[in-house]
């Protein structure tokens, strides 16, 4: 890539990473100081920038040029969740865990000790106390359903932007996930140091017999 290119790549990832620019906020184990991913980012649930859908869809677009220009850029840091759902558009509740051990420490702790309790919060993505409707309190007859819908909270406000991120990831490269493509490879492709060995490439590919 020219240097003009080179120069307007550089800043765009600088944007991704900028925590003022706020498309993009540290996972919650950063945050927390604990456990894996401390230092990836993930999309921001409820950015304050306006029009941020048609930020991710461009977020898509560009992470789907870095591999087209063969431009890989290792200050880039996402989680495996991220890569995992641009392959195949699905996230598990294990995926929320993996970024957020203080949320699955509090779903835990409810399902083995359901007693009831005077008020209800849950912490969204950015550290935030929201109110889960229909839940004044928890008993052992909603303890269940209550972790339940907080699942779907957290599963549903991390869908958002990564299906705008997705759709504009596989729209610039104008075709379907090959089935041979895994979350590693993908990875390999847009962040990974650029040379890639036959062994690397081995473990990032699927084999079908």
């Amino acid at each position: 890539a020219g240097g003009l290119t080179r120069d307007f790549i550089t800043e765009f990832v600088r944007d991704i990473n900028a925590p003022e620019i706020g498309l993009f906020i540290q996972t919650p184990n950063g945050r927390n100081r604990e456990g894996s991913y401390q230092d990836c980012i993930i999309p921001n649930p409820s950015p304050e920038i306006r029009d941020s859908s048609d930020y991710y869809h461009v977020i898509g677009a560009f992470l789907a040029l870095i591999i087209r220009m063969n431009t890989k850029q290792i200050d880039l840091h996402f989680p495996p969740l991220f890569w995992e759902f641009i392959v195949d558009g699905k996230l598990t509740i294990d995926a929320i865990y993996s970024i957020d051990n203080s949320y699955q420490k509090m779903a835990s702790n409810l399902l083995l000790d359901c007693s009831s309790m005077s008020s209800v919060s849950l912490l969204n993505m950015r550290g935030m106390k929201i109110k889960i409707d229909q839940f004044d309190s928890i008993t052992k007859s909603n303890c269940e359903e209550y972790v339940e819908r907080c699942n779907e909270f957290r599963l549903n406000e991390l869908k958002i932007p990564l299906s705008k991120i997705r759709a504009g990831f596989w729209e610039n490269l104008n075709f379907k996930p090959p089935a041979f493509t895994t979350s590693s490879l993908l990875e390999s492709l847009v962040c990974n140091e650029k040379v890639l060995t036959a062994e690397s490439l081995k473990k990032a590919i699927i084999f079908n017999d």
